[in-house]
C-alpha cells in the first residue's frame, strides 16, 4: 500500500490517496466525503493517463480504480458503473463495497 503517491514537475503534477500494489496489477483509490459525477469521468478518463506517463514502473500493470466517500448520489453510483469503478460507501453503520464488473485500465 502507498499512502498520497504523489508526482510534480515542470509537465504537470498528480497525487493519488491510496495505491495498493500486488503482483502485476495496481489499484488507484480516491477518497472523498462528497462523490460528484464530473470527479468519476475525470478519474477514468485523465488520472489513468496521468498516472501511466508519470508513473512508468507501472507500465504493463492492469490498473483497476476505487472511489471511497461517505455521500453518493444516484447518478455518481451510475458514472462509476459505467465506468468500470469499485464504490467503497458508508450505509448506515456499516460499510458496502461494489466490485462487480470493475474494468481493467
Amino acid at each position: 500500500m502507498i499512502p498520497n503517491l504523489s508526482h510534480r514537475d515542470g509537465t504537470g503534477e498528480i497525487e493519488f490517496d491510496i495505491v495498493l500494489e500486488n503482483g502485476d496489477s495496481v489499484a488507484l483509490i480516491e477518497v472523498k466525503n462528497r462523490i460528484h459525477p464530473k470527479f468519476i469521468k475525470e478519474f477514468a478518463e485523465d488520472r489513468v493517463k496521468k498516472f501511466r506517463k508519470y508513473f512508468p514502473q507501472y507500465e504493463k500493470y492492469k490498473v483497476y480504480l476505487g472511489i471511497a466517500g461517505f455521500s453518493f448520489g444516484k447518478t455518481s453510483l451510475e458514472e462509476a458503473k459505467k465506468h468500470g469503478i469499485g464504490v467503497i460507501r458508508q450505509v448506515g453503520k456499516t460499510v458496502e463495497i461494489e466490485s462487480k464488473k470493475l474494468m481493467v485500465y
